[in-house]
Parts: structure tokens; sequence; C-alpha cells
């Protein structure tokens, strides 16, 4: 039974990180969007502009390859995305090693609970900065990220800097919603 119910909270708390991640992407999709009549001119406006200026050449660089920085041809990734992207690639790779410790046959029973423990504590965690990080969002700031540890967390807000009352607000966002007290969560900006 005990086994069981490990496994539906597991698979809540995966269902619950996914949805989190749909959600995410869909506004940062929405966001992105230009309006419908963004790139419509009339043709007096068409008269009245200059014509564009010619681009500067991009740096040469073979087809089919990736700038040194990892990003798309021509893009650049906002810091909060490669970040967001890195610690969700870290903690999926040990993530993917805990699973392999837990579906191991040849594993020792306890090394495999010891696994299931750091993978349930892991999805947690996940799901926990997905939630924080949307309820800083939610108070009209632009962008967060999360980092939390087991005893503190540490906060980067898309800003130039903030108010006392913006990092009260923030830490008691944290706060409530980890149980940390504010003495162990650390605010910094990001613009």
């Amino acid at each position: 039974m005990w086994r069981n119910r490990g496994t539906i909270i597991w698979l809540l708390v995966c269902l619950i990180v996914l949805l989190a991640a749909a959600f995410y992407l869909r506004s940062r999709a929405v966001e992105t969007t230009p309006p419908a009549d963004a790139g419509l001119i009339n043709e007096e406006q068409a008269k009245e502009a200059p014509a564009p200026a010619p681009e500067s050449p991009a740096p040469e660089q073979e087809p089919g390859t990736k700038p040194p920085d990892g990003t798309a041809p021509g893009k650049r990734a906002d810091y909060y995305t490669e970040q967001r992207l890195e610690r969700d690639r870290v903690r999926s790779q040990e993530m993917d090693t805990l699973r392999e410790i837990v579906h191991n046959p040849n594993s020792d029973e306890g090394n495999r609970r010891e696994a299931h423990t750091r993978l349930l504590f892991l999805s947690q965690q996940a799901a926990k900065e997905a939630e924080v990080e949307g309820l800083i969002k939610a108070k009209d700031f632009p962008d967060a990220l999360v980092y939390l540890h087991e005893d503190s967390a540490h906060v980067l807000v898309k800003v130039p800097e903030l108010t006392m009352q913006q990092a009260a607000q923030i830490g008691d966002i944290v706060a409530t919603a980890t149980g940390l007290s504010r003495e162990k969560i650390i605010i910094d900006t990001r613009p």
C-alpha cells in the first residue's frame, strides 16, 4: 500500500511540473507573438516612411551550426530562459540516474529507497520552484528564477533594483511557499 501511495504522489508531482512547464511555455509564446496588425501600414505611411537601412551582415557561419553560446543563429536567448533550461537539464540528468537506480533489479534495497526519496524530493523541489516563480511574476515582476536548496533559497528577479517593499513582498512569497525563514532567503536582481 505504501509503495502505491508513493508512486501516486510521485506521478501527481510530475503532472504538476508538466502542467507548470506547459503553462509557462504557453505564456511565453503569447508574450512573443506580435499583434495581427503589427506589420500592416497604409499607403500614406508607406510613402512617408524612409527606406529601411541595409542590415549589417551577420558574421560568417557554416550552415547548420550554432553560435558558441548555443542559441539559434541570429538569436540571443534571455538569461532567465537560459538559466531555467540549464537548471532543468541538470535536474533531469540527476533524475534519470536516480530512476535507473530505482528500476535496476541489481540495486540494493536501501539504495533504491534512498534514490526514490531523492527523486521525490527533486520532483517536489521543481514544482515548488515553478510555483514560486509564477507567484513572483504574478506580482508584476517581468521574470524571476528561484533556486531552492535544502535549507535556503536564492531568488533572482529581472529588475534593475528592488525597493525594500518589493524585497519584503518577494521574501513573503518565498517564505510562505517554502516554509523557510526570511534569513534563509537571498534576493538578487539582474535586469
